[in-house]
């Protein structure tokens, strides 16, 4: 097993053990002892902005701020897609995380012409500019002010921030928000010891809630109560389909698969495709955003080949990560599982924020 495995594993085990509320009492002193350190300098942070001692950074655009109070995937890059093909002249500026890019003085453009791979880009970045192509400006980098204003020189009038509520350097003229319906206040503690990342007050701040997956009665009020009535949507993460190297489409259903990926909610993705009709019988975790180590995943495509697993699959961010190369390598054949965001309740939300974002596009010109 690679360190990077180790690490993921660890991660996946602490996550579960606070999920499943197993974790031991000096684990637990531990864990809470960190999240009140970090709870608090949320608070010190959230408050220097207030009082204006830190003041963001206004953009020559309109900046849309998408993201989450909890750490995880929630679907916020697909849902920065959907609202990117409702939108005219828009940018989307991300991180780039554990990529190059990360760590230049300049933001990079992602041209889908001449596509930079995974590691030099970011693997969001390199997904994004390959699915929107002419549709969007994507730019990578870890000052989005920078970002925000390259793309309001290239004629750009909307810039989407992916991933950007804690990013409050930057000021935002609409906020969206999303939540993952199964858990959206993180456990109830902050990191490590729970998963927010972010004060739950902050939702009143927001402009659009939108709830990933099934909500429950209690939470549900509780987002309603903690929110103050900001519209909200309900949507689902629904996997389109399967494709092969060859790009053909692959049924999941009664498919016996081993999964990989390195995202930051993993089994939701396996509890996707097992929903899907297939048999996980085989998984392989990594960090967020990391690439993948060759001798791990061949080690791994043998073992889910042990297990009976007629093919491998993983996600459509990590699709990009593995080499034509490396794919031919592996013991079973590798598939791509692509999904997209849909909207199930109160889809009129959605259109008027659309709306709103687009009339304050034109106020900025």
């Amino acid at each position: 097993m690679s360190l990077n495995e180790m690490f993921a594993a660890l991660q996946q085990r602490v996550a579960r053990k606070i999920k499943e509320k197993r974790v031991g009492f000096c684990l637990h002193t531990l864990l809470l002892g960190l999240s009140l350190g970090f709870r608090s300098i949320i608070w010190v942070r959230h408050r220097l902005y207030k009082q204006k001692v830190l003041i963001p950074k206004r953009a020559n655009i309109c900046v849309v701020s998408i993201g989450n109070i909890a750490a995880g995937g929630v679907g916020k890059t697909p849902f920065a897609l959907m609202l990117a093909h409702q939108l005219q002249a828009v940018a989307i500026l991300t991180r780039g995380y554990r990529s190059e890019a990360e760590k230049l003085k300049e933001p990079m453009v992602v041209n889908s012409a001449k596509l930079a791979p995974p590691e030099v880009c970011g693997d969001e970045a390199h997904m994004m500019a390959k699915k929107l192509g002419d549709k969007a400006l994507v730019l990578s980098g870890r000052h989005r002010f920078i970002a925000a204003q390259m793309a309001a020189a290239k004629g750009c009038r909307v810039a989407l921030l992916d991933d950007g509520m804690q990013h409050r350097k930057l000021a935002r003229d609409f906020e969206i928000v999303l939540l993952n319906g199964a858990d959206p206040f993180g456990c109830g503690a902050y990191l490590p010891r729970g998963f927010l990342r972010e004060d739950p007050c902050r939702l009143r701040s927001a402009d659009l809630l939108v709830v990933v997956g099934k909500v429950n009665k209690k939470n549900k009020r509780m987002i309603e109560e903690l929110s103050g009535g900001v519209p909200c949507v309900q949507a689902q993460m629904v996997l389109s389909e399967c494709m092969d190297m060859n790009k053909e489409e692959k049924r999941l259903d009664q498919a016996k698969v081993g999964v990989f990926c390195a995202i930051g909610n993993p089994h939701r993705f396996v509890e996707s495709v097992q929903a899907a009709g297939a048999d996980v019988c085989a998984h392989s975790f990594f960090p967020d955003h990391s690439l993948f180590d060759e001798a791990t995943l061949l080690n791994f495509s043998l073992e889910a080949k042990r297990q009976g697993a007629d093919f491998l699959c993983c996600t459509e961010k990590d699709w990009g990560k593995v080499s034509d190369a490396l794919k031919r390598k592996l013991a079973l054949e590798p598939h791509c599982i692509r999904a997209e965001l849909v909207i199930e309740e109160n889809r009129q939300a959605f259109d008027e924020a659309v709306q709103t974002i687009k009339q304050l596009a034109e106020e900025k010109r």
